[in-house]
């Protein structure tokens, strides 16, 4: 289903691995200093999720609080969950009995990230083929899915595809643009709004490099403090 990421569990000398089985079950891997216990997966069912074959295109993120889970599926839409970092389980957002789906204006999520407070989230969309891509903000502190929703922010729309988005050591948010020569920077996630002082492709990639759709995932509890 294109998805795999990692956090710092709640004993910081373990980690958790997560991927996701369509249609609905997530699987948390615990990686501690004997490996990886890839017999005893946590299994997680969530009940009125389903993706197909197509909507299984996207990014899984989890906040570097280890608090929350960001899955998006192209055609299927983007959700928000709950993370347990002791015990490896997903769950719906805030304990609610129904999957919590994020608005982005009848757009299709790819490319996801939380900044490093874990405060606010970041989407950015795209399509097979080239068309209007939006990055948006999202305000996380608020407590329901309508709130949350209510804070969306338009950071930037242009013309291309699809592209993954990245928290790097440097606390900066970095935008992939398929087939260009420079990147997308947010220097300032933790911002709200305007605040965040978005630069469109000023990171150069270096002659004779061109970026595509995806950026190597890290462990970005890693870069919290």
């Amino acid at each position: 289903s294109e998805k795999v990421t990692a956090v710092r569990a709640n004993d910081c000398g373990e980690f958790w691995v997560i991927s996701f089985r369509r249609p609905n079950t997530f699987y948390a891997y615990k990686v501690d200093a004997n490996g990886v216990d890839r017999v005893n997966p946590v299994i997680s069912t969530i009940t009125g999720y389903a993706i197909n074959q197509n909507g299984a295109r996207g990014y899984l993120k989890v906040s570097p609080d280890g608090e929350k889970l960001i899955a998006a599926n192209m055609n299927d839409g983007t959700f928000l969950f709950s993370f347990d970092d002791a015990t490896g389980r997903v769950t719906n957002f805030n304990g609610t009995n129904f999957v919590n789906q994020i608005n982005l204006s009848g757009s299709q999520g790819y490319g996801v990230e939380f900044s490093i407070s874990s405060r606010r989230l970041y989407i950015s969309t795209g399509s097979f083929n080239p068309t209007t891509e939006n990055l948006f903000q999202f305000d996380i502190t608020q407590s329901t899915i309508n709130d949350i929703n209510a804070s969306r922010f338009l950071v930037h729309s242009y013309f291309n595809t699809r592209g993954a988005l990245q928290l790097g050591p440097d606390a900066k948010i970095y935008w992939t643009s398929d087939g260009s020569n420079s990147i997308s920077v947010i220097n300032n996630p933790d911002a709200l709004g305007a605040a965040v002082n978005y630069s469109h492709q000023s990171v150069n990639l270096g002659t004779g490099t061109n970026a595509t759709q995806g950026l190597p995932p890290f462990i970005s509890s890693l870069f919290s403090t």
